[in-house]
């Protein structure tokens, strides 16, 4: 059975919260600029819209493994990366410099995709709290650790917001999150 895609991606700017740019985040960065790129060269009439968080600064260990330089040291990656970004692409993307949700005033509004590459199974539990009390549409979460690694797209309490009925008349395959595939990262007494 094949995943039909929210129709309002394919007609509205889609917002993305960017949540984590180290090795995966800053790769992943770049990656979301080249796909604005090529959504609005093949006609979508807005393409994407990133606010990326991250309370960390860069440090020398961080240069040459992630998308830093020496003269990046000390200033903080989500504002790093974003600032390349909106040059390079022409694009006026927003950086956080704090954690994901923010506790002050948030997401200006809910985001329609969550991107984690983040390396704590805190920082997971606080993306899973978000998405239960907000309509996110899909949360890509990646990850790894030294012997594997993890990219699972999955769709927030789907089952929350659509009967089964209904989903049985869609013929629309829900898409489990991480939380759903591992819910031992939403067990808090595990680091």
């Amino acid at each position: 059975m094949k995943h039909i895609i929210d129709n309002h991606l394919l007609t509205n700017r889609v917002k993305i919260a960017l949540i984590g740019c180290g090795g995966v985040g800053s790769s992943m960065y770049s990656g979301l600029a080249k796909l604005h790129t090529g959504l609005l060269a093949i006609g979508h009439p807005y393409g994407i819209e990133v606010v990326a968080y991250d309370p960390d600064t860069v440090s020398e260990a961080n240069c040459g493994r992630q998308h830093f330089a020496r003269t990046d040291i000390s200033i903080n990656k989500a504002v790093v990366l974003t600032t390349r970004i909106n040059t390079a692409f022409n694009v006026r993307w927003s950086a956080k410099p704090c954690r994901f949700p923010e506790t002050s005033s948030g997401y200006h509004s809910t985001p329609d995709i969550i991107i984690s590459c983040v390396d704590t199974k805190a920082s997971r539990r606080d993306i899973a709290a978000y998405c239960a009390k907000n309509r996110v549409r899909y949360w890509l979460d990646t990850g790894n650790s030294r012997d594997d690694g993890q990219a699972i797209l999955g769709q927030p309490g789907f089952g929350k917001r659509v009967s089964k009925a209904e989903r049985a008349k869609r013929k629309q395959p829900i898409l489990p999150t991480v939380t759903d595939l591992y819910p031992s990262i939403l067990d808090e007494s595990i680091p």
